[in-house]
């Protein structure tokens, strides 16, 4: 079955012989296997029944369990209707349920003898046997019935554990007889939310309660690159940093998206009641990197250009002051040749401090017009995680350089 919710593991066990092409029980009503269309109606009778049962509705539970014997003639299913007469007859002391259940308990066990239930089957009637004995001996004298005040308790909340005035009580739905007045009741299960309720019983009454928790939601934060946008199942929360979000518990997707970074999905589980941290870290694409490249290139072509624009001042100084040097006296020749190879060293430096300098230049702005021109991915299909639909070629843009000692140039190629 897919949901057993707060059925008794008797209950759950039965769901088993629906699905199988066999039946585990060695003993059936019928040599004649049910077809797979009768299967399926006998399925469906028995998760309707189940829903009866989890609610204390137990006639309908009755009846719906016997529609699905009928069809499938499942032996388990005897274990499921003698349950239900169980709970019906402590629900309203009547005789009829009584007789009924003990009398499905037998036809079980003589059915299935080794039946997966059979301790179950045998304590329950350990404990109805008696009760129906004594009030045949009741009838036969005319003595009254004596008066019964029973509580019900039941909860589909999954794990959920029961506190009787103070006492635990290992299962439910549980049913028991209690002197009248006023009991306490508290349902817990992990992850959601306890509740205390305060129920008076008069005397001689029958009182049945169905105690849904409510489920405590988890929370999610969420770390990765900053200004990157978020999304949660294909929906955009917002963008990093966030603070922690509200979830239910259950399996969720996230994706992350930004310019320069690779589109991330990956899948979260949030627990109930409980924080869940998470890091994204999408990996650089690759034109990022080339962008960093000619950047960090650029910026070194950058100091080179400085320090060669320095030596070529150091140059122009030492070539200025033999210059002053001539017109107060006439030059030697050493002084000459001393004034021409640091001119000729001045335009050396001078224009290679120049071409390193346009060289910076270029590859700046070619790194801005990657930069610029870079597409962002688009978001993800709502409601359907981590699916990205097609886009169009998005627009790039390369660069290429060259330089000779006079000159330097960029070749932009591209396309939009």
């Amino acid at each position: 079955m897919k949901r057993c919710g707060a059925l008794l593991s008797a209950l759950c066990l039965l769901a088993a012989p629906l699905h199988a092409q066999e039946s585990t029980a060695a003993p059936v009503e019928s040599a004649t296997p049910p077809s797979d269309a009768d299967a399926e109606q006998a399925k469906a009778f028995f998760e309707i029944g189940a829903h009866a049962y989890e609610r204390g509705h137990y006639a309908d539970a009755i009846s719906a369990f016997e529609q699905a014997y009928r069809i499938a003639h499942r032996t388990g299913l005897l274990f499921s209707i003698a349950q239900a007469h169980r709970r019906a007859f402590y629900s309203g002391n009547d005789a009829t349920h009584l007789s009924a259940a003990i009398e499905q308990y037998r036809a079980y066990l003589a059915r299935d003898p080794e039946g997966v239930r059979r301790a179950d089957a045998e304590r329950a009637l350990a404990e109805l046997v008696p009760m129906q004995n004594e009030q045949a001996r009741r009838e036969a004298s005319g003595e009254p019935a004596p008066v019964r005040t029973r509580l019900m308790i039941s909860s589909s909340t999954p794990g959920a554990h029961l506190l009787l005035d103070q006492h635990p009580v290992q299962e439910l739905p549980y049913v028991t007889e209690l002197s009248a007045g006023a009991h306490q009741v508290l349902v817990s299960a992990p992850g959601f939310r306890a509740e205390q309720r305060a129920i008076s019983l008069p005397e001689g009454t029958s009182f049945a309660v169905n105690i849904d928790l409510v489920e405590e939601p988890g929370s999610l934060m969420v770390t990765g690159p900053a200004g990157g946008e978020l999304f949660l199942e294909g929906r955009s929360l917002g963008v990093l940093p966030l603070p922690p979000v509200p979830l239910r518990a259950g399996p969720h997707r996230l994706s992350l998206r930004k310019a320069g970074y690779e589109f991330t999905s990956l899948p979260v589980q949030v627990d109930h009641g409980a924080a869940t941290a998470v890091q994204l870290t999408p990996r650089i694409t690759r034109r990022r990197e080339l962008e960093f490249v000619l950047l960090g290139v650029g910026a070194a072509a950058a100091v080179s250009a400085l320090s060669l624009g320095g030596v070529a001042l150091v140059q122009q100084h030492k070539a200025q002051t033999l210059l002053d040097r001539s017109e107060q006296r006439a030059w030697s020749p050493a002084e000459y040749e001393q004034y021409q190879a640091a001119s000729n060293r001045r335009d050396d430096f001078r224009n290679a401090a120049w071409i390193s300098a346009g060289l910076s230049g270029a590859l700046g702005l070619s790194s801005l017009l990657l930069y610029l021109s870079e597409p962002l991915d688009p978001p993800p299909l709502r409601d359907e995680p981590g699916v990205r639909p097609e886009s169009p070629r998005s627009p790039e843009i390369l660069g290429s350089l060259w330089g000779t000692p006079h000159a330097f140039g960029v070749d932009l190629n591209g396309h939009f």
